[in-house]
């Protein structure tokens, strides 16, 4: 069996001059593979990359806090902002603007 954890991110707020994102990650409820992510069952050493797409090559930040509650992960996290221009600006600008924009779910 393969592990895999894939979750609906829901965007409570965002900070524009430091690129925070913060919402929540994962919810108890069933995903489209009918799988149940347990929240209380998950624990994590901090900093965890943020990635692109669920992507371990292609990370755009990271979460720098979580809170797990019984309803969900709760989650504070960065997205780098890259001044040299090349794939990694533009992955890291497409990340921003597409979870700004709820293009990201």
């Amino acid at each position: 069996m393969k592990n895999r954890a894939y979750s609906l991110l829901t965007i409570k707020n965002i900070d524009e001059e430091q690129r925070l994102i913060a919402g929540i990650a994962s919810t108890p409820d069933i995903d489209s593979y009918g799988d149940v992510l347990e929240p209380m069952g998950a624990s994590y050493k901090l900093p965890i990359p943020l990635l692109w797409s669920h992507q371990v090559d292609k990370p755009v930040g990271e979460v720098r806090s979580v809170e797990v509650t019984k309803e969900g992960i709760s989650f504070v996290a960065h997205i780098a902002k890259i001044e040299e221009e090349g794939v990694l600006k533009d992955r890291t600008n497409e990340a921003w603007h597409s979870v700004k924009s709820g293009l990201v779910k």
